[in-house]
């Protein structure tokens, strides 16, 4: 399901199966978080960036924030 941000003009795809939420970098500036390790599928290695609390307007009764992996 596909969800958009008020707020932050992000596109979400929602997995309410996951165990954590990730959004792009928007940055080449980010530095590499090396203590987070996430991998694709096929094993590839996944870079992250840090987390990034988002306050998410979904366009219900309330906003939701959420802690977000960068990557």
């Amino acid at each position: 399901m596909y969800i958009y941000d008020l707020n932050n003009n992000y596109c979400f795809l929602v997995d309410t199966g996951a165990t954590m939420s990730l959004i792009p970098r928007n940055s080449k500036d980010l530095i590499p978080d090396p203590t987070s390790k996430l991998s694709a599928a096929n094993g590839t290695p996944i870079q992250t960036y840090g987390e990034e609390l988002l306050t998410c307007d979904l366009g219900l009764r309330r906003d939701y924030s959420w802690v977000f992996i960068v990557a």
